[in-house]
């Protein structure tokens, strides 16, 4: 049986991560680059952190704007939505580092 996608982040984490979600949709409007929804935004970036991609939401956040569109575009084209986890070796900029 497939394990399901843990989506409990702390209400901390998920404030950080919309912050980020409204953070890149602005980033896409100014750039006319392609439709992203706030919410898949926010599910894809709460998916990563929370099935084993631990990620340093507040350095994300923060970033400029190189890097975190390196990170936000990743994950949207890495992410496997079944499981939360990333394909083809690809590893945030951001990913907590303990």
């Amino acid at each position: 049986m497939e394990k399901e996608i843990n989506w409990n982040a702390s209400g901390k984490e998920t404030d950080i991560i919309v912050k980020i979600a409204k953070r890149t949709f602005k980033i896409i409007e100014e750039n006319a680059l392609d439709e992203y929804p706030h919410m898949d935004i926010v599910m894809d970036i709460t998916a990563v952190h929370m099935n084993g991609n631990k990620l340093d939401l507040q350095r994300f956040l923060d970033s400029d704007n190189r890097n975190f569109t390196h990170d936000v575009f990743g994950i949207r084209n890495n992410l496997d939505r079944t499981t939360g986890l990333l394909e083809n070796h690809f590893l945030p900029r951001f990913t907590y580092q303990s």
